[in-house]
């Protein structure tokens, strides 16, 4: 399995990611388009999205460069991997927004710790589960086809319990390649929620002392750190209610109409 420039490595090696209609293009270069494509570039993570006034079209599709381009273009067939099956382009996109999520408030995070860029680092876990992913639908692939027996097969013979064990195998293949994908996503989220977390708590804290900065002037008011509360203040409102009150106290006395 071909192999992506992590942290120690090249930085200038960049992974591309466009999601169409009924595929996802996953590219150690950019992929093709019949129309034209912005790049929201991400360190070594780079999102191929259309342009906007093409985003109301009834069908977005991203393809590899035809073959003739291949040499001209210093690419391989190699650079690329396609997922097309709803369950692959579904995890890839859980890992995508993690890796998203963890770069948007990296710029944040290392206000705080002192830790190097992770683009290439996510681009080269995200190139490896599209490689775990097209393997895993290779081997759904096998695995229909060899549970789907011809009826024409008889079902006590050599080769339809060779055909059963097959299917077996790959079914084993198949929990395990799931796996293998949970696992590698469950980091990539882990890693999301963790710097999101962090970012808000640090967010939180410094408020928190920007408030008490400006509330400074209240260690200045003895008033203010007395436990007993000061007698309310009186004004117009104030007496006026109270002389109402008074007031009405007596009419009721006078009229014995008094509770």
């Amino acid at each position: 399995m071909a192999r992506v420039a992590g942290a120690g490595q090249n930085r200038d090696v960049r992974l591309y990611l466009a999601e169409g209609v009924a595929e996802t293009v996953v590219g150690r270069r950019p992929p093709s388009a019949p129309f034209a494509c912005d790049h929201l570039v991400l360190g070594s993570l780079v999102l191929v999205r259309p342009r906007e006034t093409l985003l109301g079209q009834q069908r977005i599709t991203y393809a590899v460069p035809r073959t003739a381009g291949w040499r001209l273009l210093g690419r391989t067939p190699g650079d690329y991997r396609v997922l097309t099956h709803r369950d692959d382009r579904a995890d890839l996109r859980r890992a995508a927004d993690a890796a998203v999520m963890i770069l948007d408030r990296w710029p944040l995070l290392r206000d705080y710790l002192p830790m190097d860029e992770p683009s290439a680092t996510l681009a080269a876990a995200l190139w490896s589960l599209t490689g775990v992913l097209t393997d895993r639908h290779e081997v759904r692939l096998s695995h229909a086809r060899l549970t789907d027996i011809d009826p024409a097969v008889p079902r006590g013979s050599r080769i339809h319990a060779e055909l059963t064990d097959r299917a077996d195998q790959a079914r084993l293949h198949l929990r395990r390649l799931d796996t293998s994908v949970a696992h590698r996503i469950r980091h990539l989220t882990r890693m999301a929620d963790e710097t999101e977390a962090f970012v808000r708590q640090e967010q939180a804290i410094s408020g928190a002392r920007a408030l008490l900065r400006d509330t400074t002037h209240l260690l200045d008011d003895p008033a203010a750190l007395s436990p007993a509360l000061p007698p309310p203040p009186t004004d117009d409102a104030a007496d006026l209610a109270d002389h109402t009150s008074a007031v009405m106290s007596a009419y009721r006395d006078l009229s014995g109409t008094a509770t």
